[in-house]
């Protein structure tokens, strides 16, 4: 880039059209998408609960039973939350700090206390990235979710396990279809029946 003075401009270049690009898709889709999955995936059950308390038990190795997940556990939800707000904090304060010569002299404090939110958001998000990353990676029971960030794909022993909420879901959507299925195939199977007994009686 030429100097630290080009990336910092860059940077605030490259800043702005992501706020942009990010606040477009929000608008374009906060209710039709962004509200349905926050509501049904995203918000804190009972058992969410129970998982954050019983999680760290497991981690030093100690046998417990984890509370039946959907197909987000608690740590992700919470991760999402973390990722949410981070980013909601980095667009404003980046803002702030982008346009920093607009703001009066009476308010500079606003500036000064943007930069260290800035990056401990950014922080944050990263710190996070590298958990989920690292658990997915080396935890030998969270290798299906490793594969699944980039086929999107998690077998179905692997949810049966870790998201039964989920699982339980996806089955009965699978034995709903299934009967739906099964039920138009009668219906067309006893049609065709009446229209042949009608043909053969004419």
């Amino acid at each position: 880039f030429g100097g630290v003075g080009n990336l910092i401009q860059a940077h605030k270049v490259f800043g702005v059209i992501w706020v942009i690009v990010i606040t477009y898709n929000v608008l374009l889709g906060f209710r039709r998408y962004f509200v349905p999955f926050a509501r049904k995936r995203m918000l804190l059950t009972p058992d969410d609960i129970t998982w954050f308390k019983l999680y760290p038990r497991k981690l030093l190795g100690r046998k417990v039973e984890l509370p039946p997940q959907d197909a987000y556990n608690a740590g992700q939800k919470a991760f999402g939350y973390v990722v949410f707000l981070g980013t909601i904090a980095i667009m404003i304060t980046g803002l702030i700090m982008t346009f920093s010569y607009l703001i009066p002299n009476d308010l500079r404090w606003i500036v000064q206390w943007s930069r260290p939110i800035h990056f401990g958001a950014v922080g944050m998000i990263v710190a996070g990235l590298m958990v989920h990353i690292y658990m997915a990676a080396f935890f030998p029971e969270e290798k299906s979710a490793f594969f699944s960030m980039f086929n999107g794909d998690v077998d179905a022993l692997y949810a049966r396990l870790h998201h039964k909420k989920w699982y339980d879901d996806k089955l009965k959507e699978e034995r709903e279809y299934e009967m739906k299925v099964r039920l138009e195939e009668i219906d067309a199977h006893e049609q065709e029946t009446t229209e042949t007994e009608k043909s053969v009686t004419a």
